[in-house]
């Protein structure tokens, strides 16, 4: 027995058990700085991976000849010159029926400026003899209406009308109409037919002549 516990003693000195654990001591650190610079390592790795992926992307520097765009090409219009348009000549005919509907134009105007109408009413016509003739030329055609005579009414139209040079009568109005038609429609009918025995006037004359329909005539 007590020759294993000197045995024992002698392998656990002192200066073993602070070897060991000086050694271990040592082991300890060193896998930490290992690991610590592995670390280090990797991270820097990292950054200029970093940084050679950033320098790709960069912009090009300004120095550097960017691409000149291209200018659209401009579009020429080609100018058309208008048509002229050449006027159809006009016939002959046309012409000269315009020229002759112009004179005859002008000789109507010349002729109605010349011919002045003068108005002769029953107020002045009293003493003149050319009125009175009309005036009774008329009365020998006026005949009184039937139904007006049988009804025993009365009444008095003051008619108008136009004598021309050759004759012609136009222009037969009412000036102051009756109230009954039929007085109104024979006296249009007695200026008709007493027109044919007018005397011939030297110019245009316009008339104003009175009829009266009384029973006592």
């Amino acid at each position: 027995m007590l020759v294993s516990r000197r045995v024992k003693n002698r392998f656990l000195t002192p200066m073993r058990v602070g070897f060991v654990v000086s050694l271990l001591v040592h082991l300890a650190v060193l896998c930490f700085f290992m690991d610590k610079f592995h670390s280090v390592d990797i991270k820097e790795e990292g950054i200029n991976m970093m940084t050679l992926s950033l320098s790709t992307i960069q912009n090009p520097s300004p120095n550097e000849a960017k691409p000149t765009p291209k200018k659209p090409k401009k579009k020429i219009h080609k100018k058309t010159k208008p048509k002229q348009v050449v006027p159809s000549p006009i016939p002959e005919e046309i012409v000269q029926e315009e020229i002759v509907e112009s004179t005859l134009a002008k000789q109507a105007q010349q002729e109605n400026q010349a011919d002045m109408i003068e108005t002769l009413s029953y107020r002045d016509g009293q003493n003149n003899e050319l009125y009175q003739q009309i005036q009774r030329a008329i009365a020998k055609k006026q005949k009184y209406p039937r139904m007006m005579l049988k009804r025993k009414l009365e009444d008095e139209v003051l008619i108008e009308f136009v004598i021309y040079t050759d004759g012609r009568v136009t222009n037969i109005r009412l000036i102051q109409a009756s109230k009954y038609d039929d007085f109104n429609r024979a006296s249009v009918r007695a200026i008709q037919e007493a027109s044919k025995h007018f005397p011939r006037v030297e110019k245009k004359l316009r008339l104003e002549i009175p009829l009266a329909y009384n029973l006592d005539l």
